[in-house]
């Protein structure tokens, strides 16, 4: 296989689950590859290397990154190809783009060096719609900025999805409604269109040790049923906030990992690092995924979802995320109800006899980093 060459840009919140935890995957797999890692300031840097210290095996080149304009265009590419030229055999060897600016980015890149290097685009949300979420929000100033920033996003979609302009290139997105969306909106996008929902990596599995130990800690019985609540990052239509008091009236303990911290005495909030998350999951009994019905969340792959999956939890959601019922549809490990108080005692009753084991084992089937992993491999190998 031609080496691999993964490129991507931020220190977010999902970095060690969704990409490290694959790069990890593939140099055991004994993939050739390297990451070509964007940062905005040294102080983004920093963190990101904080997370890469767990990482040693990786060849990591850094370009800086800039903000989401038109105008920083010709700057975060001449930066981007300048590390691309640093890693060994770059001409023969394939981009695998973390998001679709990204992918814009490189797709230019690649017309304005003629180079016959095949992509892989790799597209994690409709971020347009995201800005569109946010622009509806706020004032002032930062609703001014988010103007310009989607109209650059209308102006760039055009030009990634369309497939007359360069034509080796793959994308793959987190969801068949995102798929939808491209073909109902791109009609100049002939690219060939695969999904890959975000991964649960291999530290996210069940562990009666961890379980026994998280749960001892915080004197949670064993016929005592423990939900979590897991949110590492700070987005407007996280909904765990309001279904937390409902739980606990109905005799379920709570933890959630999250950088808030919720009012109320009985529910443990937690903030604790990656590699600490499996030990919770362990721990807990249900997983919580409720989102606001738009379709930024529709479309989407929480990795919440993945890891409550792998993880064997019975996760209680809402029907906002496409992918979750399909999930629980196909495996019956979970329920869907619209309003955390519609929670009745017959389905707390199917949660206790739940197999937890069996929940794991189709979590990773359809969530796991193997399976996705191998899914990305056989798609590198008709590059």
């Amino acid at each position: 296989m031609k080496k691999l060459i993964y490129i991507a840009g931020g220190n977010v919140s999902v970095l060690e689950s969704q990409v490290l935890e694959l790069l990890k995957f593939y140099h055991i797999k004994g993939i050739p590859l390297a990451l070509i890692m964007g940062y905005r300031n040294t102080n983004e840097k920093g963190e990101i290397e904080k997370k890469l210290s767990n990482y040693s095996f990786l060849d990591v080149v850094w370009f800086k990154s800039y903000p989401t304009y038109q105008i920083f265009e010709f700057l975060t590419i001449r930066n981007i190809f300048s590390a691309v030229k640093k890693v060994k055999d770059w001409e023969n060897s394939f981009f695998h783009v973390r998001s679709e600016h990204l992918g814009y980015l490189i797709k230019k890149m690649v017309i304005d060096q003629r180079l016959n290097n095949r992509i892989l685009i790799d597209i994690r949300g409709v971020v347009y719609r995201e800005i569109e979420f946010k622009y509806m929000r706020c004032s002032g100033i930062r609703k001014l900025l988010l103007k310009v920033q989607a109209n650059y996003y209308q102006f760039f979609y055009k030009r990634l999805f369309d497939s007359r302009i360069v034509s080796q290139i793959v994308i793959s997105s987190v969801s068949t409604p995102i798929n939808e969306y491209i073909r109902k909106n791109y009609s100049n996008c002939k690219y060939r269109l695969c999904v890959h929902p975000n991964i649960a990596g291999k530290v996210m599995e069940f562990s009666v040790s961890y379980r026994n130990e998280i749960r001892n800690r915080y004197d949670i019985k064993d016929n005592e049923l423990l939900a979590i609540c897991l949110s590492g990052g700070d987005s407007l239509w996280q909904q765990d906030k309001s279904n937390i008091d409902t739980l606990i009236s109905k005799g379920i303990r709570v933890i959630s990992l999250s950088k808030k911290v919720f009012d109320n005495e009985k529910c443990i909030s937690l903030f604790v690092p990656f590699q600490d998350v499996p030990k919770y999951l362990s721990a807990a009994d249900i997983g919580i995924l409720w989102r606001d019905r738009t379709f930024i969340n529709y479309s989407a792959s929480p990795s919440k979802l993945s890891e409550f999956a792998a993880s064997g939890l019975f996760i209680i959601h809402n029907g906002s995320v496409n992918i979750a019922e399909e999930y629980i549809e196909k495996y019956g490990a979970g329920v869907i109800i619209e309003d955390m108080s519609n929670l009745n005692t017959n389905q707390i009753e199917l949660i206790k006899q739940q197999n937890r084991i069996k929940n794991a084992i189709s979590g990773q089937n359809m969530f796991g980093v193997n399976a996705i992993g191998n899914s990305y491999i056989n798609l590198y190998k008709t590059f």
